[in-house]
């Protein structure tokens, strides 16, 4: 498959040969390359990054062995490498560069440069390997960060939470130990009970944070999207009726997603319990969830016009363990770290949109097939 012609540089094509990526040599009539330039070098390596065979009998033009690349142009980019004298590193993936359909996508580098005065070589390298490991790299740091973070609150509730219960105790059972009257007997007795609750809330909220990783080793399931969110306001169907609230469904017609059934069902009640929960109007009070595809991701909002948050003195804060914005009797400022928690680790994202006094939106994007992407 070698060709060489008269005036190529002998120690190029010893150079050429050994390389472990492909090596072109165009020709030009001129001294600039041209669409016309003929091939007079193709290594070995050139046939396999290209799948086709290079017939150099009859040696095939630069826009007959590129023919995407002036359309998508990466040919204007060469003439510009080449005119300053600069090397440069040019991207072309294999969609771009092969005429062949295939499942697993490359990601190939192209380096031009002047060889003499009429001829311009072209390196060809396979750069998949190293692109992916550089975004792995980048998604195993991100999610790191987000691991770290959960152990962190982890390590908050036993040395903040648990060591706060152990005090209590400790106080009340040293009371009992002072012979108290009946009546003070029952206030303390009772005041452990009021702390035992505490301390079984605290461990639920512990077992929640570990469960987050172990639930993963639940199977995976494709889920209608709009069945599981019907499947939540019927748990809420009462607090929506008794504070009269309207609900309005916005879901993209036969939407699924591959996912864990569990995580899924637990982002949805928390998101929309959190929106009956928050309700601001005793009437004109409404609820709005909305989903559709976006590209290779499930796009989830579910908006309502209640209380909202202050974003500016509260948005660092709103996914934190433990955070509370409003006096409502049952806030614990757990459910938001759940979910964020729960969607990172399906490799997606949650974002808020909130004006207090006005309402709310949460929005949700996941893969469509969160299988590949779980990072705990």
């Amino acid at each position: 498959m070698d060709s060489l012609k008269p005036t190529l540089p002998t120690t190029f094509v010893l150079f050429a040969n050994n390389l472990p990526f492909a090596v072109f040599v165009f020709q030009s009539p001129t001294k600039e390359l041209i669409p016309e330039s003929k091939l007079v070098y193709a290594n070995s390596l050139a046939e396999s990054f290209l799948d086709r065979k290079i017939q150099m009998e009859n040696p095939p033009s630069w826009e007959d062995l590129f023919p995407s690349f002036q359309k998508e142009g990466i040919f204007n980019q060469i003439i510009s490498s080449l005119q300053e004298e600069k090397p440069s590193r040019i991207v072309i993936h294999s969609g771009i560069l092969s005429q062949e359909e295939s499942d697993h996508k490359k990601i190939f580098s192209l380096r031009a440069s002047i060889l003499t005065e009429n001829q311009f070589s072209f390196f060809l390298e396979d750069i998949t390997e190293e692109v992916e490991a550089l975004e792995n790299t980048d998604k195993m740091l991100h999610f790191t960060g987000i691991q770290n973070n959960r152990l962190q609150n982890f390590a908050y509730i036993i040395s903040h939470n648990m060591r706060q219960h152990s005090t209590n105790f400790k106080s009340l059972i040293g009371l009992l130990e002072e012979n108290p009257s009946e009546e003070e007997r029952k206030n303390i007795i009772h005041m452990l009970h009021t702390s035992a609750d505490n301390l079984n809330e605290t461990i639920i909220h512990l077992n929640d944070i570990v469960s987050i990783g172990q639930m993963l080793n639940k199977p995976m399931e494709v889920c209608c999207l709009e069945v599981e969110v019907q499947k939540t306001l019927n748990i809420l169907d009462g607090f929506i009726k008794s504070r009269n609230i309207q609900v309005f469904l916005e879901i993209e017609n036969n939407l699924h997603l591959t996912i864990i059934p569990a995580y899924l069902e637990s982002i949805l009640l928390n998101l929309i319990s959190n929106a009956v929960k928050y309700v601001r109007l005793k009437t004109g009070a409404f609820l709005r969830i909305s989903a559709k595809k976006t590209e290779n991701q499930v796009q989830l909002c579910v908006e309502d016009n209640g209380l909202g948050i202050n974003l500016e003195k509260h948005g660092e804060k709103i996914f934190g363990m433990f955070k509370t914005f409003h006096k409502n009797e049952d806030a614990r400022g757990i459910g938001l770290f759940i979910t964020k928690s729960q969607v990172e680790v399906l490799g997606g994202t949650i974002t808020v949109q909130s004006t207090e006094g006005k309402g709310s939106t949460f929005t949700v994007l996941v893969p469509d097939n969160t299988g590949d992407n779980f990072y705990i």
